[in-house]
């Protein structure tokens, strides 16, 4: 054992030289720092700061500390993404149009334009043809859209067909591992037909269904949904969409599905169907305006043959009677006659044909509008059938029943385009009719007003001109009347038959649907995006919520905000020996010698340093701290003294390689000073073990000589250091506080509690001690404490010969490994 001064001896001030000289050139200047000051190193960042938000260095720490959390919900997102890229259906859309041609009409009278009626309908009207059950239920049953069915197996099949009833749902066909029979199961049903290769499937369920023999691929199950006709060309109807230009002459259809060629195939069926039907619906109300003019042809034939008989009855009676006409001129010639009588005659017969006239229009008028227009009638009275304005009115009344007999035929009544026909019908019953008819009344009577006053104007030259010549007048204007009407409807007649025999539809394909080569829209881009970003976004927000729930110190402004300590220095985590174990131990060696400036700095220049350094619970490196920084001190020439107050377990005798007794509890057992100092391998560094272990050691670091002995030992030493239990180890570390009156206190990063480490640091306010400050321990030199640490090796030059073996402090000592302390000795 080498020779210590001995405190305590009979006159301690001959052996123990007191070294009161002020701190270190090393420190600069010394001044006294209040009760818990140390240097006020700023820290990296404040996160919580007024009005700030994360510090990007702290999130990137956090995704860096859960990695493996962040890697798995981004691999759960790639996986749903995967899932959903192969589920998912790509959309295809394909476009047709359709030309509607507009009825021609002339502005100049002189024009002459085929023959043929006005057009169909509106083009608005043709878009609800076009969603009509009699153009999409053909295409149904054509392109079998009641059978939902995979498309990998869909061409299988193509002979299927449905009866007029059928049992709706899901099925699944079966076949057995050598194809020989099969098994057909309905959802809801069970099983409901089982049979062998080559023999009708599903006749039960009202399926037409026979595939030859070879068509079953063994093992095979299909599944496959039915349903009604009118619902699936519903669904059809609601996915057309259709649309028409501002002039209504071209109708755009489009049409969306996950098969480019099927909907190509459907729109053009769709289209076709539309020509059909519309061509159908032309034809049909051109039959039905050929059978209404031939009705009236009819009519007015048997009218003009009426006149013609009471002609031929008129001149046969009064054949015999004298003449009061003249002599004829020629053989052949029509008589003729006075042009007094001539006019009289004439004035007599148009104002019988006016009253005849307008009794009978004033007759139709009364009835209206109970009873419906008469329009057989209303042409066969020469002031209607010679008014213009009302042919034109009759004619469209005439195209309008003819229009609604054709739907009729295939709608009911709550069809728009026949509610719109019922609705014109009625207003030109109602409204249009009565009207003409009340001024053609007007124009009548005022007609009859002027010939009475001619009729009796001459009246007395012509009182003796027979009645029977008046008479034969009437019926010969009757019989030229109706041979008019007569004429003019053969004439509409055959304009009918030529126009029902070349009509054409008056819509055509203009643009036919192609297969697209691309989609429309593919959600499969966006859904894995948003799982590939929401599993990587996830992991983030997780990992920053642990982040903010952990416990643990792990960033620099929580040991001031949260426990209220000011940071002396930071130590690096040590590594491994490898490649740069060499750096890592320089960057250690320098890290000590900055916390050796900052402790000396925070203690002042009074008397010599005395600390204590312990943590608030195990594990946090109190012990490795507190030896390196003995060492620290002792490379800088001063006489250091490490203690090891940790009576219960302490280790720091492993670190360096000595004994534990005797030691400290010895000593305050009557046992000498001189027998517990133990030299280590660095030099002007002592130690004092911890001594025998007892239940009572407690007790002795509070007596009055445990105070004597380090009042002794502040004459022989400049720094004496105790490494004392951890704060929640009991109260030793208070007791050996309260006598060194320094505390530093260690906080391991990513190990440290910090709700715990903020009560023990509060505890410490009641009691006579003042905190330093606060010990970083394994810090990570690349994370959030690079601040504080020291990239020594980039600084590192060759030590010169003279320098290594010349005077002075000599080389620093080598790092003091944690590796040979075994349990609460902290690394």
């Amino acid at each position: 054992m080498p020779e210590h001064p001995v405190p305590g001896e009979s006159d301690p001030e001959a052996n123990l030289p007191m070294l009161r000289e002020p701190a270190s050139a090393e420190f600069g200047p010394m001044h006294q720092l209040g009760h818990g000051a140390g240097p006020q190193m700023p820290p990296p960042f404040d996160d919580e700061e007024e009005g700030g938000g994360l510090d990007p260095r702290r999130i990137i720490a956090a995704v860096v500390r859960y990695r493996w959390l962040v890697v798995a919900t981004f691999v759960l997102g790639t996986a749903a993404a995967v899932v959903f890229w192969n589920r998912l259906d790509v959309r295809y859309t394909t476009m047709g149009s359709l030309w509607v041609e507009q009825e021609r009409r002339s502005t100049n009278p002189g024009d002459v334009l085929p023959i043929r009626v006005s057009g169909l309908f509106e083009t608005t009207a043709y878009i609800d043809v076009m969603k009509s059950l009699s153009v999409l239920l053909p295409v149904v049953e054509s392109q079998k859209l009641y059978l939902d069915v995979g498309d990998g197996v869909r061409d299988l099949f193509a002979g299927f067909q449905l009866e007029e009833r059928f049992v709706p749902g899901s099925y699944t066909l079966t076949v057995d591992p050598a194809g020989a029979s099969w098994t057909l199961t309905h959802a809801e049903a069970g099983v409901i037909d089982r049979g062998q290769a080559g023999e009708a499937i599903g006749e039960d369920a009202g399926i037409v269904f026979h595939p030859p023999a070879d068509w079953f691929p063994p093992g095979i199950e299909i599944g496959f949904r039915l349903k009604h006709p009118q619902q699936a060309a519903r669904e059809l109807s609601n996915s057309l969409i259709i649309g028409t230009d501002v002039a209504g002459n071209f109708l755009r259809v489009s049409y969306s599905g996950t098969d480019p060629g099927r909907i190509a195939d459907v729109l053009n069926a769709v289209l076709e169907s539309h020509i059909e039907v519309a061509a159908e619906l032309k034809r049909d109300r051109l039959d039905e305006t050929q059978v209404v003019l031939e009705e009236q042809l009819v009519y007015a034939q048997e009218l003009l043959s009426s006149a013609e008989r009471q002609l031929e009855d008129f001149r046969v009676r009064t054949i015999t009677l004298p003449s009061d006409q003249a002599t004829p001129i020629a053989g052949g010639l029509q008589m003729t006659r006075d042009p007094v009588f001539g006019n009289y005659f004439n004035m007599q017969t148009d104002l019988e044909a006016v009253r005849r006239d307008r009794d009978r229009l004033a007759g139709i008028f009364q009835a209206l509008p109970d009873t419906s227009i008469p329009v057989e009638t209303l042409e066969a009275i020469p002031a209607a059938s010679g008014s213009r304005e009302l042919q034109q009115v009759l004619d469209e009344l005439v195209d309008l029943r003819a229009e609604l007999r054709v739907y009729r035929d295939r709608y009911s009544d709550q069809y728009p385009p026949i509610q719109e026909i019922l609705t014109r019908i009625g207003t030109i019953q109602t409204e249009t009719v009565p009207r003409v008819l009340r001024g053609l009344i007007q124009e009548l009577n005022s007609r009859e007003t002027r010939i009475v006053a001619l009729v009796d104007s001459a009246s007395a030259a012509l009182a003796e001109i027979p009645t029977r010549t008046i008479e034969e007048a009437r019926l010969e204007r009757q019989v030229e009347t109706q041979e008019t009407l007569y004429n003019d409807l053969r004439s509409r007649v055959e304009n009918a038959r030529l126009a029902s025999a070349s009509s054409v539809p008056d819509v055509r394909i203009l643009d036919r649907a192609v297969v697209p080569d691309s989609p429309s829209d593919d959600p499969r881009v966006l859904f894995a995006g948003l799982f590939l970003i929401g599993g990587l976004g996830s992991g983030i927000l997780a990992a920053l919520l642990l982040d903010r729930l952990d416990r643990r110190i792990r960033y620099p402004t929580q040991v001031d905000r949260d426990i209220g300590l000011t940071i002396l220095g930071s130590i690096p985590r040590v590594e491994k020996a490898g490649a740069k174990g060499g750096e890592n131990q320089a960057a250690v060696v320098e890290a000590f010698r900055e916390l050796r400036i900052s402790l000396g700095f925070a203690f002042g220049s009074a008397g010599p340093i005395m600390l204590t350094v312990s943590s608030p619970s195990q594990g946090e490196g109190k012990t490795f701290i507190s030896t390196n920084l003995a060492v620290a001190f002792a490379d800088m020439g001063r006489r250091t003294l490490l203690i090891d107050g940790d009576t219960r377990r302490g280790d720091a005798h492993r670190m360096l390689g000595l004994e534990r007794c005797p030691g400290l509890t010895d000593y305050l057992k009557e046992r000498t000073a001189g027998e517990i100092i133990q030299s280590t391998r660095y030099e002007n560094l002592d130690f004092i073990g911890g001594g025998a272990r007892g239940s009572h050691t407690p007790e002795l670091l509070a007596s009055t000589q445990m105070s004597r002995f380090l009042g002794t030992l502040k004459r022989a030493y400049d720094v004496i250091i105790i490494d004392s239990p951890p704060l929640s180890g009991g109260g030793d570390a208070l007791v050996l506080s309260s006598l060194t009156g320094n505390l530093a206190v260690v906080l391991r990063s990513g190990s440290t509690d910090k709700a715990l480490a903020a009560a023990k640091i509060e505890t410490l306010s009641r009691f006579p001690i003042r905190v330093l400050g606060a010990v970083l321990n394994d810090t990570d030199p690349g994370g959030l404490y690079g601040y504080y640490a020291t990239y020594l090796p980039s600084y590192l030059t060759p030590v010169d010969a003279d320098e290594e073996n010349g005077p002075g402090l000599g080389a620093p000592s080598q790092l003091v490994a944690p590796g040979v302390a075994k349990d609460e000795a902290d690394r």
